[in-house]
């Protein structure tokens, strides 16, 4: 212990620990519970342990960050390190520039006062250009609308990163008449991603155009594995086929399920069986056909010649067993 200096009563039984624990592996400690000098006795400590290859630290508060991020790399830790939580930063510069060993951060324009929020969200974005130790990102706006500017500076970032691996893009305002479509410049940078791996998009209204687009970067996408985007939409009642062919691949998702939940305010059984019945309204062989956009109203067929059964001849049970293997997101859009 003599190593350590003057050392509090907080971090004492911790460092003891340390020092005599010889076959612990993994810990989960809340950094919230210490001060500046704790943590940094924290790792010296851990540095003389060879033992704990993992330690999950809880709320690392950001204003001791690039001092912890110092303390990690001056004692050759920081590979035994792993944040819960992504970063909420305060300060761009400091976390961007001086806190190279954290890798997921949070954005949200919200904590600033009204007259630094664009000021701080374009600082941000430009320094994300060069931050490659950034692969998990989750950008909050909340009180500056979403302009042609704006999303020009968030698809830069987006169609150039290649160390990205997931995304969550929180809208709280659109501009209001954009007549050059904010939205479509962020579906077009994302057409350009090639890193990206699980994406997130909540507040965006997009039109018939974009959505088709962002399907096509979903359909073709080899890296995007994990998608989230409203699919709540048409358990709420919106008749698009997007939100539809969505919701059919994601149905028995849990985190569906939560979110109706949290829409609606109905316990579990209930919302599984909104889900249920919002898929069983495009079960019918009319509903489905014009849902995916094949026809206006119902299905027919030409008459044949030689009385063969058509498709408008199935019976329910037979058409049924047809969609058990298709989606609607597997009927293309016409050219």
């Amino acid at each position: 212990m003599e190593n350590f200096g003057d050392v509090s009563v907080n971090i004492r039984p911790w460092l003891v620990a340390l020092i005599e624990n010889k076959t612990l592996t993994e810990l989960t400690l809340n950094f919230a519970c210490f001060n500046l000098a704790d943590c940094q006795c924290f790792i010296r400590g851990l540095a003389s342990n060879a033992s704990l290859k993992r330690v999950t630290v809880d709320q690392l508060r950001q204003s001791i960050a690039a001092e912890i991020c110092q303390a990690m790399r001056e004692n050759g830790v920081w590979d035994r390190f792993f944040i819960s939580e992504p970063l909420v930063i305060d300060d761009p510069v400091v976390v961007l520039t001086e806190c190279k060993e954290l890798h997921r951060i949070t954005f949200n324009s919200g904590i600033f006062e009204s007259d630094q929020q664009s000021e701080q969200l374009h600082i941000t974005l430009c320094l994300l250009r060069s931050s490659t130790h950034v692969t998990s990102l989750c950008l909050q706006v909340r009180r500056v609308p979403l302009n042609r500017k704006l999303s020009s500076l968030i698809g830069q970032y987006i169609s150039g990163t290649k160390v990205l691996r997931e995304l969550e893009l929180d809208f709280y305002s659109v501009a209001e008449n954009d007549v050059d479509r904010a939205q479509r410049a962020l579906v077009q940078a994302l057409s350009l991603n090639k890193s990206i791996r699980k994406l997130s998009l909540k507040g965006l209204c997009f039109d018939e155009t974009e959505i088709e687009m962002l399907a096509d970067v979903l359909q073709y996408s080899r890296m995007i594995y994990d998608f989230y985007f409203e699919t709540t939409q048409f358990v709420m009642g919106t008749r698009h086929k997007f939100c539809a062919a969505a919701t059919q691949l994601v149905h028995f998702h849990p985190r569906l399920v939560e979110k109706v939940q949290e829409l609606t305010s109905v316990d579990e059984k209930q919302a599984v069986l909104q889900i249920r019945n919002s898929l069983k309204s495009i079960s019918e062989m009319d509903d489905f056909m014009c849902m995916a956009g094949v026809v206006k109203y119902s299905v027919t067929c030409y008459g044949r010649e030689d009385s063969q059964k058509q498709l408008v001849d199935l019976n329910v049970e037979c058409w049924l067993h047809i969609q058990q293997y298709i989606n609607v997101g597997d009927i293309l859009d016409e050219q």
